[in-house]
Protein backbone atom coordinates (compact mmCIF):
# COMPACT_ATOMS: atom_id res chain seq x y z
CA UNK A 1 0.00 0.00 0.00
CA UNK A 2 3.01 2.21 0.67
CA UNK A 3 3.33 2.32 -3.77
CA UNK A 4 -0.44 3.73 -4.06
CA UNK A 5 0.38 6.03 -0.75
CA UNK A 6 2.95 7.35 -3.21
CA UNK A 7 1.11 7.94 -6.06
CA UNK A 8 -1.63 9.46 -3.97
CA UNK A 9 1.18 12.15 -2.98
CA UNK A 10 2.23 12.65 -6.10
CA UNK A 11 -1.23 12.94 -7.66
CA UNK A 12 -1.99 15.46 -5.55
CA UNK A 13 1.02 17.31 -6.37
CA UNK A 14 1.09 16.92 -9.90
CA UNK A 15 -0.12 20.63 -10.63
CA UNK A 16 2.64 22.22 -8.24
CA UNK A 17 5.29 19.86 -10.10
CA UNK A 18 4.51 21.11 -13.71
CA UNK A 19 4.58 24.35 -12.43
CA UNK A 20 7.96 24.24 -10.68
CA UNK A 21 8.95 22.55 -13.91
CA UNK A 22 7.80 24.95 -16.10
CA UNK A 23 8.86 28.27 -13.80
CA UNK A 24 12.50 26.86 -14.39
CA UNK A 25 12.45 26.76 -17.88
CA UNK A 26 11.23 30.49 -18.06
CA UNK A 27 14.65 31.49 -16.17
CA UNK A 28 17.22 28.86 -17.18
CA UNK A 29 16.36 29.44 -21.65
CA UNK A 30 15.39 33.14 -21.43
CA UNK A 31 18.21 34.55 -18.78
CA UNK A 32 20.82 31.37 -19.40
CA UNK A 33 23.00 32.25 -22.68
CA UNK A 34 24.61 35.65 -23.06
CA UNK A 35 22.57 36.54 -19.78
CA UNK A 36 24.76 38.53 -16.70
CA UNK A 37 22.75 36.83 -14.19
CA UNK A 38 24.48 34.80 -12.06
CA UNK A 39 24.38 31.36 -10.73
CA UNK A 40 23.02 32.47 -7.21
CA UNK A 41 20.49 34.81 -9.05
CA UNK A 42 19.33 32.05 -10.88
CA UNK A 43 19.15 29.91 -7.70
CA UNK A 44 17.47 32.55 -5.92
CA UNK A 45 14.86 33.22 -7.93
CA UNK A 46 13.85 29.78 -8.24
CA UNK A 47 13.94 29.07 -4.40
CA UNK A 48 11.56 31.35 -4.23
CA UNK A 49 9.05 30.12 -6.35
CA UNK A 50 10.18 26.45 -4.70
CA UNK A 51 9.26 27.89 -1.10
CA UNK A 52 6.13 28.92 -2.64
CA UNK A 53 4.70 26.01 -4.22
CA UNK A 54 5.50 23.92 -1.01
CA UNK A 55 3.78 26.31 0.98
CA UNK A 56 0.80 25.67 -1.52
CA UNK A 57 1.46 22.03 -0.97
CA UNK A 58 1.07 22.41 2.42
CA UNK A 59 -2.28 23.97 2.42
CA UNK A 60 -3.73 21.00 -0.49
CA UNK A 61 -2.52 18.40 2.00
CA UNK A 62 -5.36 19.51 3.78
CA UNK A 63 -7.53 18.67 1.31
CA UNK A 64 -11.07 17.00 2.66
CA UNK A 65 -10.46 14.77 -0.56
CA UNK A 66 -7.17 13.41 0.14
CA UNK A 67 -7.31 13.02 3.55
CA UNK A 68 -10.28 10.80 3.24
CA UNK A 69 -7.84 8.84 0.88
CA UNK A 70 -5.39 8.03 3.35
CA UNK A 71 -7.70 7.29 6.28
CA UNK A 72 -9.02 4.61 3.62
CA UNK A 73 -5.96 3.49 3.06
CA UNK A 74 -4.25 0.47 5.92
CA UNK A 75 -1.44 2.96 6.07
CA UNK A 76 -0.04 4.27 9.08
CA UNK A 77 1.70 7.53 9.83
CA UNK A 78 4.80 6.89 9.58
CA UNK A 79 4.00 6.12 6.26
CA UNK A 80 2.36 9.29 5.39
CA UNK A 81 5.41 10.94 7.23
CA UNK A 82 7.91 9.10 4.74
CA UNK A 83 5.95 9.26 2.00
CA UNK A 84 5.03 13.13 1.85
CA UNK A 85 9.25 13.90 2.80
CA UNK A 86 10.16 11.76 -0.21
CA UNK A 87 8.13 13.82 -2.41
CA UNK A 88 9.42 17.31 -1.18
CA UNK A 89 13.25 15.76 -1.19
CA UNK A 90 13.30 14.36 -4.62
CA UNK A 91 11.34 17.66 -6.10
CA UNK A 92 14.28 19.51 -4.38
CA UNK A 93 16.93 17.23 -5.80
CA UNK A 94 15.55 17.59 -9.10
CA UNK A 95 15.68 21.51 -8.27
CA UNK A 96 19.06 21.01 -7.15
CA UNK A 97 20.16 19.27 -10.34
CA UNK A 98 19.09 22.75 -12.64
CA UNK A 99 20.91 24.71 -10.26
CA UNK A 100 24.16 22.46 -11.50
CA UNK A 101 23.06 22.45 -14.75
CA UNK A 102 22.76 26.29 -14.97
CA UNK A 103 26.72 26.69 -12.90
CA UNK A 104 27.89 24.03 -15.51
CA UNK A 105 26.60 25.53 -18.21
CA UNK A 106 26.52 29.44 -18.35
CA UNK A 107 28.48 30.02 -14.97
CA UNK A 108 32.26 30.69 -16.49
CA UNK A 109 33.75 30.53 -13.24
CA UNK A 110 32.04 27.24 -12.12
CA UNK A 111 33.89 24.97 -9.32
CA UNK A 112 33.16 21.97 -7.09
CA UNK A 113 33.16 24.67 -4.45
CA UNK A 114 30.14 26.16 -6.42
CA UNK A 115 28.47 23.27 -6.70
CA UNK A 116 28.95 22.61 -2.85
CA UNK A 117 27.37 25.82 -2.17
CA UNK A 118 24.25 24.62 -4.16
CA UNK A 119 23.83 21.66 -2.60
CA UNK A 120 24.08 23.64 0.82
CA UNK A 121 20.99 25.74 -0.45
CA UNK A 122 19.03 23.02 -1.18
CA UNK A 123 19.69 21.38 2.52
CA UNK A 124 19.04 25.11 3.92
CA UNK A 125 15.97 25.24 2.21
CA UNK A 126 14.93 21.89 3.84
CA UNK A 127 16.05 22.87 6.87
CA UNK A 128 13.05 25.90 6.85
CA UNK A 129 10.74 23.67 5.47
CA UNK A 130 11.29 21.19 8.03
CA UNK A 131 11.44 23.92 10.72
CA UNK A 132 8.41 24.92 9.94
CA UNK A 133 7.01 21.78 9.40
CA UNK A 134 7.66 21.17 13.30
CA UNK A 135 5.66 24.11 14.15
CA UNK A 136 2.23 23.39 11.92
CA UNK A 137 2.98 19.79 13.59
CA UNK A 138 2.54 21.26 16.78
CA UNK A 139 -0.60 21.93 16.30
CA UNK A 140 -2.15 18.51 17.01
CA UNK A 141 0.20 17.78 19.84
CA UNK A 142 -0.37 17.70 23.33
CA UNK A 143 0.07 19.66 25.72
CA UNK A 144 -0.43 22.34 23.42
CA UNK A 145 1.86 25.03 25.15
CA UNK A 146 4.75 23.27 23.40
CA UNK A 147 3.54 24.74 20.04
CA UNK A 148 3.54 28.19 21.26
CA UNK A 149 7.03 27.83 23.07
CA UNK A 150 8.51 26.18 20.44
CA UNK A 151 7.11 29.47 17.95
CA UNK A 152 8.52 31.60 20.73
CA UNK A 153 11.76 29.83 20.27
CA UNK A 154 12.03 30.60 16.87
CA UNK A 155 10.84 34.09 17.11
CA UNK A 156 13.25 34.28 19.45
CA UNK A 157 16.03 33.29 17.19
CA UNK A 158 15.14 35.66 14.62
CA UNK A 159 15.12 38.28 16.32
CA UNK A 160 18.58 37.81 17.45
CA UNK A 161 19.87 37.53 14.03
CA UNK A 162 18.68 40.86 13.31
CA UNK A 163 19.87 42.39 16.23
CA UNK A 164 23.27 40.66 14.86
CA UNK A 165 22.69 42.52 11.95
CA UNK A 166 23.40 39.20 10.11
CA UNK A 167 21.05 39.36 6.93
CA UNK A 168 20.13 36.62 4.77
CA UNK A 169 20.12 38.34 1.08
CA UNK A 170 20.47 37.11 -1.91
CA UNK A 171 23.97 38.57 -3.55
CA UNK A 172 25.26 39.24 -6.73
CA UNK A 173 27.37 35.97 -5.84
CA UNK A 174 26.09 32.91 -4.89
CA UNK A 175 28.65 33.34 -2.27
CA UNK A 176 26.37 36.01 -0.65
CA UNK A 177 23.82 33.62 -0.19
CA UNK A 178 24.13 32.40 3.70
CA UNK A 179 22.33 29.48 4.39
CA UNK A 180 20.70 29.38 7.74
CA UNK A 181 22.29 28.46 10.07
CA UNK A 182 24.92 26.30 8.84
CA UNK A 183 26.40 28.92 6.89
CA UNK A 184 26.54 31.22 9.21
CA UNK A 185 30.02 30.13 10.17
CA UNK A 186 30.85 27.44 7.69
CA UNK A 187 31.16 27.29 4.20
CA UNK A 188 32.22 25.19 1.33
CA UNK A 189 32.18 21.10 1.73
CA UNK A 190 31.95 21.62 5.79
CA UNK A 191 28.56 23.47 5.09
CA UNK A 192 27.31 21.00 3.10
CA UNK A 193 27.99 17.96 5.73
CA UNK A 194 26.73 20.15 8.42
CA UNK A 195 23.53 21.42 7.10
CA UNK A 196 23.17 17.56 6.51
CA UNK A 197 23.48 16.55 9.74
CA UNK A 198 21.53 19.40 10.91
CA UNK A 199 18.72 18.54 8.82
CA UNK A 200 18.78 15.12 9.91
CA UNK A 201 18.31 15.95 13.85
CA UNK A 202 15.29 18.43 12.49
CA UNK A 203 13.40 15.34 10.40
CA UNK A 204 13.66 12.81 13.21
CA UNK A 205 12.31 15.49 15.18
CA UNK A 206 9.12 16.37 12.61
CA UNK A 207 9.10 12.69 12.53
CA UNK A 208 8.39 12.37 16.69
CA UNK A 209 6.37 15.39 16.66
CA UNK A 210 4.15 14.46 13.99
CA UNK A 211 4.14 10.35 15.20
CA UNK A 212 2.90 11.38 18.83
CA UNK A 213 0.32 13.84 17.73
CA UNK A 214 -3.47 13.75 18.22
CA UNK A 215 -3.95 13.29 14.14
CA UNK A 216 -6.86 10.99 12.61
CA UNK A 217 -4.17 7.98 12.18
CA UNK A 218 -4.10 7.73 16.00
Amino acid sequence: MFKQLLITEIDANKKLLIASFVINLMFFFPFGPGSDLSMGEFISLTLVSFWILVVVSAVISGDEKRTRQYTQLPVTSTQIFVASWMMIIVWLCAQISVWLMYGLFFESDFSSYLAAEAISTGLGALILISAFSIGFDLGAFRPAYVRWLYIGTVFALFLLLINMDISLDVEDSIDGFVVFPVGLFFDGTMEMLLSAVFLMGLLVANYLVFRFSDNYLG
